[in-house]
């Protein structure tokens, strides 16, 4: 996941493969440190992300198409379908 700045002085990137699992709040954290345009201008941040984001993430990547992003949404209508013919998980 990457943060962007897109405010000038000038566009900053800065990306970050690591997460945080907060269970109480049902999200996902992505932290990015040190994120500005200078030593002197950095700030962390973090991004939230809710299971509604990921799924409008999926719905906009399966628009372009992205074979990804479409097999993943198939796959979440396949477990919808055998959950309504009683599929159960295993315990």
């Amino acid at each position: 996941m990457w943060l962007h700045r897109t405010t000038t002085p000038s566009e900053v990137s800065k990306s970050s493969d690591s997460f945080q699992v907060n269970r109480r709040r049902g999200t996902v954290m992505i932290p990015f440190s040190g994120f500005g345009g200078g030593p002197k201008h950095a700030s962390d941040f973090e991004v939230e992300v809710h299971w509604t984001d990921v799924q409008s993430i999926v719905d906009g990547l399966c628009e372009l198409p992205q074979p990804e992003a479409i097999a993943i949404r198939e796959a979440l209508k396949l477990a919808a379908a055998a959950k309504e013919l009683g599929w159960q998980e295993p315990s």
